[in-house]
């Protein structure tokens, strides 16, 4: 015998060895299942018309008057805002130490303040050109009664001189005169009558003078209120109250016109485009209420009304827009009360009245699109029903219990009995007692 032959015996030897106690094992575990199955309790089988039926939760069904909630979503936005813009170019003198994004601000504050100087010249060029102007328009007043009195005198010159030359021509007829002396007056009657058209034409050129003054003066005062309105416009301030977003200059700065300074808004009167099916275009109405909830740990919920609807739908996402405007007071600020803030998203439930009474159950009794009732003889059976739509909010009235409802359109009468719970224990024909009962004939 060899060397290897006592180790592969005694390997053969702890194989044979595993191989029994395995098989010892499971003949041990199969006698213990064997144990459990042969001692394990029977239930009683009660028939389905015996003994007290299944305890359930069961409600009549009611038809009450709600309002139809279409859900929606988008992000707010203030209903005011403004991008303040420089109105003139400038270089910044003046930023209060207060005005920094976020900061609160009133109608008419100072946000910055321009360089004033050079529309200060221009103001006072323009006052000093109209008081000029205005001077010489008093002048030609002057000048216009002394042409008119000097053209009076020379009417009359002239009036005197054409008697005396007509007088001497009558006494020329008769040989009585010297015909130089007629010369003179000749002359002398041409002078005066040149005169007279003189003085004349200066008196018709005064009303042009006057209007072309008249018309420069006006052209000053529109400088200088140009320039006036330029100084005001040199102090930038908030167009209404609200919060600074944004400020974009500082002081030593050098701005042009249409440069943007800041951004105000309004936060008192935020606006949230929710986008509705559109299927909903038709029932929504302007003044209709909206309940707005943003996603977060803290729950904020904020109530507004439908102040405009939008007359066409996206093709793309089937929905409409309609627009909710909510108020609130950033002075009361809270928690509980939290502001809605532009950019935020929200979900909305906009509620629509509906004045023809409806049946409702809760949610949690519809199974797909069937429900269970309690039938007369105590017995389970199965409805179809039409789910007009469902709602979310406390009925009282009829069940103080459930917040969500669904509206059924078809398939139940007022006065059924529904069945809301322990849907996935029932079988169609199998008695049931409503929880309250059963309870009472169990009790000794």
């Amino acid at each position: 015998m060899t060397r290897r032959e006592p180790k592969n015996a005694s390997r053969i030897a702890g194989l044979a060895f595993r191989v029994a106690l395995g098989l010892a094992m499971i003949a041990a575990a199969g006698g213990v299942a064997y144990v459990l199955f042969i001692t394990k309790p029977v239930p009683t089988r009660i028939p389905l018309d015996e003994g007290v039926g299944r305890s359930v939760r069961i409600m009549e069904a009611r038809a009450v008057e709600v309002e139809r909630e279409w859900r929606g979503f988008g992000v707010a936005r203030p209903l005011r805002v403004a991008d303040v813009a420089a109105d003139v170019a400038g270089a910044v003198i003046e930023r209060p130490a207060r005005i920094e994004a976020g900061v609160r601000v009133g109608r008419g504050e100072l946000i910055v303040a321009l360089d004033p100087v050079d529309h200060q010249q221009q103001l006072a060029r323009a006052e000093d050109m109209i008081r000029a102007l205005e001077a010489e328009l008093a002048s030609l007043s002057i000048e216009e009664r002394s042409i008119t009195e000097s053209l009076e005198l020379s009417q009359r010159e002239t009036e005197l001189v054409g008697n005396e030359l007509a007088r001497l021509r009558d006494a020329q007829a008769r040989g009585a005169v010297n015909p130089a002396e007629i010369d003179r007056l000749e002359r002398e009657h041409s002078r005066v009558r040149r005169d007279e058209r003189q003085w004349a034409e200066r008196l018709e050129q005064i009303p042009q003078r006057r209007a072309r003054n008249e018309a420069q003066i006006g052209v000053e005062r529109a400088g200088a209120a140009i320039a006036r309105h330029n100084l005001t416009r040199s102090r930038i301030v908030a167009p209404f109250e609200g919060v600074l977003q944004s400020v974009h200059v500082r002081e030593g700065e050098r701005v042009s016109v249409g440069d943007r300074v800041a951004r105000v808004l309004d936060i008192r009167r935020m606006e949230v485009p929710l986008r509705v099916p559109v299927s909903a275009g038709a029932f929504l109405r302007e003044g209709d209420e909206a309940v707005l909830r943003a996603d977060g740990p803290v729950f904020a919920e904020w109530v507004g009304r439908i102040v405009r609807i939008s007359p066409e739908a996206d093709e793309r996402t089937r929905t409409v827009t309609v627009f909710i405007e909510i108020e609130q007071d950033p002075m009361r600020r809270s928690i509980e009360s939290p502001l809605l803030t532009p950019g935020r998203f929200v979900t909305g439930v906009v509620r629509t009245p509906d004045h023809t009474p409806r049946i409702v159950v809760p949610r949690l009794a519809l199974d797909g699109d069937r429900v269970y009732v309690e039938d007369d003889t105590g017995r389970v059976a199965l409805r179809s029903v039409r789910v007009l739509h469902t709602i979310d909010r406390a009925l009282p009235d009829v069940d103080p219990r459930e917040t969500q409802w669904a509206v059924i359109g078809s398939g139940l009468r007022e006065g059924d009995r529904v069945i809301v719970s322990n849907l996935d224990e029932l079988e169609v024909g199998m008695r049931v007692a409503a929880a309250e009962a059963a309870a009472s004939e169990r009790a000794p």
